[in-house]
């Protein structure tokens, strides 16, 4: 990217706005038929129809995952 390589998840985070969470750690991520749920760290459950997963492999190992 010519700009730097933050201008993806910068041109990302200014799109979604109060959506994104700062400072909180995803722990858990379920796929099923009907779509995602990830689970933070405090327990806050999000549901969708897509995720992006842009974890080092370091991090991504902590993760638990089901329905994969």
């Amino acid at each position: 990217m010519a700009e730097g390589s933050a201008t993806v998840a910068l041109t990302m985070a200014e799109h979604l706005g109060h959506r994104i969470r700062f400072n909180t750690t995803a722990n858990t991520v379920e796929i099923g038929s009907a779509g995602y749920r990830v689970i933070t760290e405090p327990g806050e459950r999000f549901e969708s129809d897509a995720i992006v997963c842009a974890l080092p492999a370091g991090s991504l190992r902590r993760l638990r995952m089901s329905g994969v």
